[in-house]
């Protein structure tokens, strides 16, 4: 911090939320009394808006809207409400806004920083993929599926789907002039009807070492206008069904989806349904049997009366 500048201690302990609340465009109400002051809007002809309210609480150093029941203290109030303070304007630091109306308000001078404008870079090289040392994944041979380990883990990506997709990523290390060197997973980018040519790579990284996240971006100079950089899905997880009626029907291994999902629920409860019919039939049959038909077997089953009269 320079020398003379305010902190939000100095701030929280000069300023009073009534003078933030005049300043935000606020009126106060009278009405309310001043036991607990309260601070309206007013619209363009001298009338209340309704459900714009703030009530000053603590001896004047916060207030608080009655619909939320959310205080709010000066450096609260105008990080939460930006737009009631003429500093204010898109992409501004909420801190930096902070500073700036609660300066203006002690009328405590500030020294004016310069906008900096960071200019893109209109001479970036093309790529080129001699650039990189690349890694590839072969699925014959253990030791180089060794170093996807850290780029995979993290990701839930398993074995068996590093050995289905091995074609469409690779490590790209790209050593700098200052003798630094970068590893990422990369994903080529290719044209949709070229030659097959590399024209860019998609990056990703490690992991952290707090677990905050890794690296996501591109290569220098990739080509992000007209390529195509989602790989193909092998053929073999697309096969159609065949259909037999022998006892070995050929299966296939569908990729799990949320539409495949969804049929199977409606299966399960078309198939619950029906169970439910059937045992309704099964028990109808039971309790009321057809009537007698000749040339059917029907067997004679004694009543009560027949139990219980004696006999001869």
């Amino acid at each position: 911090m320079r020398e003379g500048e305010l902190t939000y201690n100095d701030f929280l302990s000069r300023l009073n939320i009534q003078d933030l609340l005049i300043d935000a465009g606020y009126h106060l109400n009278r009405r309310d009394g001043l036991r607990y002051p309260s601070y309206v809007r007013l619209d363009s002809d001298g009338r209340r808006i309704r459900n714009d309210k703030f009530i000053v609480t603590q001896q004047g150093k916060c207030c608080f809207k009655p619909q939320q029941q959310k205080s709010y203290n000066i450096i609260s109030f105008i990080k939460e409400h930006p737009h009631f303070f003429a500093e204010y304007h898109a992409g501004i630091s909420p801190d930096r806004l902070v500073n700036l109306v609660c300066n203006r308000l002690l009328n405590h001078p500030i020294a004016e920083r310069e906008t900096r404008i960071v200019r893109p870079k209109q001479d970036i090289k093309p790529f080129n993929i001699e650039d990189y040392d690349i890694h590839k994944f072969n699925p014959q041979d253990r030791a180089t599926q060794k170093k996807f380990y850290p780029f995979f883990k993290h990701r839930g990506i398993d074995l068996y789907t590093q050995y289905a997709f091995h074609r469409d990523f690779c490590l790209a290390t790209k050593h700098r002039a200052d003798g630094t060197q970068y590893t990422n997973l990369s994903f080529p980018m290719t044209l949709p009807q070229g030659d097959g040519t590399v024209v860019g790579f998609e990056e990703r990284g490690r992991q952290r070492m707090d677990g905050s996240g890794s690296y996501k971006g591109k290569a220098e100079g990739s080509n992000s206008v007209k390529v195509c950089g989602s790989p193909a899905l092998p053929g073999h997880l697309f096969r159609k069904p065949s259909i037999s009626t022998g006892s070995r029907v050929p299966t296939t291994q569908w990729l799990i989806t949320s539409f495949i999902r969804h049929r199977t629920r409606i299966c399960a409860k078309r198939y619950s349904y029906l169970l439910a019919a059937t045992r309704r039939s099964i028990r109808c049959a039971v309790c009321f049997p057809p009537p007698f038909q000749p040339g059917s077997i029907s067997v004679s089953i004694p009543t009560l009366r027949e139990w219980i009269s004696p006999k001869t």
